[in-house]
């Protein structure tokens, strides 16, 4: 989607209802960087993916879907919409129905996050969208049409307006606008969000420590030996009580807890590579129907004078 000077001027000037779901951290198209990124002047509004695109360009499909289902003529909305209280939130709807309720219209492939038809169970990011829709606009609902394009079906949400997430939710999109768009302050990703956009390293040496660093390197030391110790401390429990269970499947303290200490069943696996050799095959015609297993990123904490190293795979 291209952008004239004044909408980007206008993006930039707060937050809209579509970025609020990436501003908390619960989009899975954007992180609270990007998002940061734009209104602070450092990247120019995002290009549309080919998903985002056909949503835009199947909107009116959706919108007139709705339309013809529920009987009622829909309004355009007239413009973006402000929140009196909160000036920094914006808002503009699909599509305003004649009972002032607003409709949104989405498109999708997945069914995760989507409850059943005619309840308000939608994914959280388009959740928060619509809250702070309803916000903005003062509209008393919204209606979430969705078009599932990989099941070719057609389902209609109802989502009322929440006044006590409102009293949650606008606070905290208000403080990370002034925490980081006006300090022009990153904000913290967590280390889900960081995987995510850097699922390998790019550079081979190491940075010296900022000092936000320091201090979590101290957390994590601190953590990983206590957690060493509550370790040894179960394990050390776990052998007292096999042995006081012996030949039992278990015992039973009454309120004090119970444990059982019982065999799995035995089962079989195929060795596919014996097979192959079996039936004739190669060891060149086995390595050719070989997969390669992405490599993931291992986060390895180290402590002057530790003798063993903790790995712990990202993925």
């Amino acid at each position: 989607m291209i952008f004239t000077p004044e909408e980007r001027e206008r993006r930039r000037s707060g937050i809209g209802a579509s970025e609020a779901g990436a501003v908390l951290g619960l989009s899975p198209f954007r992180t609270p960087t990007e998002v940061w990124m734009e209104k602070v002047g450092l990247s120019e509004p995002q290009a549309d993916s080919p998903a985002l695109e056909w949503g835009r360009r199947l909107e009116p499909v959706v919108l007139a879907k709705y339309a013809e289902t529920a009987g009622v003529l829909l309004t355009p909305a007239s413009g973006p919409a402000r929140h009196p209280g909160v000036p920094v939130l914006f808002a503009t709807p699909d599509a305003v129905r004649p009972d002032g309720a607003l409709v949104e219209a989405k498109t999708t492939t997945s069914d995760e996050g989507w409850g059943e038809p005619g309840t308000d169970e939608v994914p959280e990011h388009y959740l928060v969208q619509v809250a702070v829709q309803m916000a903005c606009c003062g509209a008393p609902a919204c209606e979430v049409a969705v078009l599932n394009l990989r099941r070719r079906a057609f389902a209609v949400y109802h989502v009322e307006r929440d006044l006590d997430l409102e009293a949650v939710l606008l606070p905290r999109l208000a403080a990370w606008w002034e925490q980081y768009v006006v300090l022009r302050t990153p904000p913290q990703e967590t280390g889900a969000v960081a995987l995510a956009r850097w699922p390998r390293e790019r550079a081979a040496d190491l940075v010296p420590a900022p000092a936000d660093a320091i201090f979590w390197l101290d957390v994590l030391r601190r953590a990983r030996d206590e957690r060493k110790r509550i370790e040894e401390a179960e394990a050390e429990a776990a052998d007292a009580l096999k042995a006081l269970i012996g030949p039992a499947a278990g015992i039973d303290g009454g309120a004090a807890g119970r444990v059982t200490w019982k065999a799995t069943a035995d089962r079989k696996a195929v060795d596919w590579q014996a097979v192959a050799r079996a039936c004739g095959a190669t060891p060149e015609q086995i390595a050719a129907h070989m997969t390669m297993k992405a490599g993931t990123r291992r986060f390895v904490p180290t402590w002057p004078g530790d003798k063993q190293i903790t790995e712990r795979s990202e993925g």
